[in-house]
């Protein structure tokens, strides 16, 4: 499940992150310039945002949807430990791309999906592993 802003947005809007953030994580889809929430694995894990229901739409995907689109690139990368300085959880939900956490083996996995450009790609990598990300996998 995800929330998806109906509205596009040609710039950045930071005031709506802002607010939205209050109650969820979301972040800033430059390819359909709307506004994202991460994925939710149910309809128990999403925020209850009922001020801004009707901002957003409820996006449900089967467990068939791929979160890859064909024609763009994924990574996965390991942070060493639970606990994720805050500067990289900020640059997380600025970067504009569909991501999932999940804690595995006292570390965090992370995973970065539909990546538009082997450029973005190689900046991503870069960025990570200066925050101390090891990378695992990436391509398309």
């Amino acid at each position: 499940i995800q929330l998806v802003s109906k509205k596009a947005y040609v710039e950045y809007p930071y005031d709506m992150i802002r607010r939205f953030n209050e109650n969820g994580l979301f972040y800033y889809d430059e390819v359909d310039q709307r506004v994202k929430s991460i994925v939710y694995k149910n309809e128990d894990y999403v925020p209850q945002i009922y001020n801004f229901r009707s901002q957003l739409d409820t996006v449900f995907f089967s467990q068939s949807d791929s979160l890859h689109v064909e024609g763009t690139f994924q990574l996965a990368a390991k942070f060493p430990s639970l606990v994720m300085p805050g500067e990289v959880g900020d640059w997380l939900v600025k970067i504009g791309y569909l991501t999932e956490l999940k804690n595995a083996d006292d570390k965090i996995q992370l995973r970065i999906f539909r990546i538009p450009t082997e450029t973005k790609l190689e900046e991503l990598i870069a960025q990570l592993k200066s925050f101390g990300f090891a990378i695992l996998m990436y391509g398309d």
